[in-house]
């Protein structure tokens, strides 16, 4: 678990944008990662004596962080200029990923409007075909109905005219008969 507590004290010291100083140098943040001989090697060589870690973070999210090894002290005045830098990347990198998810956004906008616009279209031409046939046969039930009047009225002149017919022939024929 040695490991685990360490890899914890780490992201720890990422938190809220400040400069973090880790105890025990290169060697305590890689132990259990490398062997300590090289690890013990490798910060003789370098000269470290010193390790600090800062993370950039921009409301609540945390978008990475880096760890600083040096052979001296970091100062006052160069923590200030570290955070800051540290407050600027955090910064940049939420605004890029805000631009991102804009342009995701604006994009997706784009193609849904874009399909709205073709079922717009489509169920317009749809509507003007029905409409237009519902046009004709309304035209033709028009003319159906008009045909229809003149029948009737053709009917009723003939049916008058056969009424006339017979009563002229029944007239007719009890002449005879009386």
């Amino acid at each position: 678990f040695p490991v685990i507590e360490k890899t914890k004290l780490i992201l720890n010291s990422f938190e809220n944008n400040r400069l973090h100083k880790i105890p025990g140098g290169l060697h305590e943040v890689v132990s259990g990662t490398i062997s300590n001989e090289n690890c013990l090697e490798l910060e003789k060589l370098l000269g470290i004596k010193h390790v600090y870690a800062i993370g950039f973070l921009q409301h609540r999210i945390f978008y990475g962080g880096f760890l600083i090894f040096t052979q001296n002290l970091i100062g006052s005045d160069d923590i200030h200029v570290v955070e800051t830098i540290s407050n600027q990347t955090a910064l940049n990198i939420h605004r890029r990923t805000i631009e991102k998810d804009l342009r995701i956004s604006e994009d997706r906008y784009k193609k849904l409007n874009k399909d709205l616009e073709q079922k717009v279209w489509e169920r317009t031409s749809d509507l003007e075909l029905v409409n237009s046939q519902l046009q004709k046969e309304l035209a033709d039930r028009i003319q159906a109905e008009e045909s229809l009047k003149e029948s009737e009225a053709l009917l009723k002149d003939l049916n008058a005219t056969k009424d006339k017919f017979f009563n002229i022939v029944a007239h007719d024929l009890k002449n005879p008969f009386t």
